[in-house]
This record gives C-alpha cells, structure tokens and sequence, in this order.
C-alpha cells in the first residue's frame, strides 16, 4: 500500500512543487489550502504523513495541528513556513510537530523531512502492535 502525504498551503505553487516532490518518492500527495479542507480530507481518507504550511487563513496551520490531534494523534506533522523565527518553531514543535524548515525550501530538506516522518509513522504502528500483542497475550 502507497503511503498518502497531506500537505497544507494556502500557496498554490508550494503545493504544486510539494506534490511533485512526494510523487518523485513513489507516494501519494493529497492537497489542501489550509487547515479546515485538511480536517476534513482526514476524515475520509488515510493520511500517513502531513506537512503543513503556518500562515493561512480561515485555520492555520497551528490551529490545525491542535485539532488534528483528536483526529489521530499519531500522524507525523512537519512544519514548513516563511515565518521561521524561533517563536514559531519552538511553538509548533511543542503542539505536536516533529520538525520544522524554512522558506524557501531545498529538495533534499523535503526529501529528508518525508523520509524521517514516515520512519516515525512505522516506528508509532509497530509499537501499537507490539502493545496490542502485549495486551492478548497477558489477557
């Protein structure tokens, strides 16, 4: 099964560049222009990464992460903002993301990011299933 990355911007063009570089990974980008659209996609579809954008309107991407949470805690979220000041970082980072980089971006930067979040997403599904086998096996 392909893994799905959900990246939110309200930039069109970053989406576009973001998609291109998740589908030269051989995965599957599903798109949103700001945090509501993006609640709303995880509802119905299997999301294994999602990288988001800070500044958008009607939600943004702090917003986001804090009612994402409710939806499935699990989820790796990285942040990608031109709004890189140590505030937003550091504020960011302790609502629940797992990394934070700085427009503009390098390829390699996503390239990395992806790659260490969905090595975070396996490592999060494995230890549920060694706790789910842990629970049977003592019940």
């Amino acid at each position: 099964m392909r893994q799905v990355i959900l990246i939110i911007d309200d930039a069109e063009e970053i989406r576009t560049s973001l998609s291109a570089i998740v589908e030269q990974l051989g995965l599957i980008p599903l798109t949103a222009s700001n945090g509501l659209e993006a609640l709303q996609l995880m509802q119905s579809e299997r999301v294994d990464l999602i990288i988001t954008d800070l500044m958008m309107p009607r939600m943004d991407g702090l917003q986001f992460i804090l009612q994402s949470r409710s939806i499935n805690p699990k989820i790796p979220i990285a942040v990608i903002s031109a709004y890189g000041d140590v505030k937003n970082a550091t504020f960011a980072l302790t609502r629940g993301a797992f990394n934070f980089i700085s427009k503009p971006f390098s390829i390699k930067e996503v390239d990395n990011i992806i790659k260490k979040g969905l090595r975070l997403r396996e490592l999060a599904l494995g230890t549920d299933r060694l706790l789910k086998n842990i629970r049977n096996q003592t019940e």
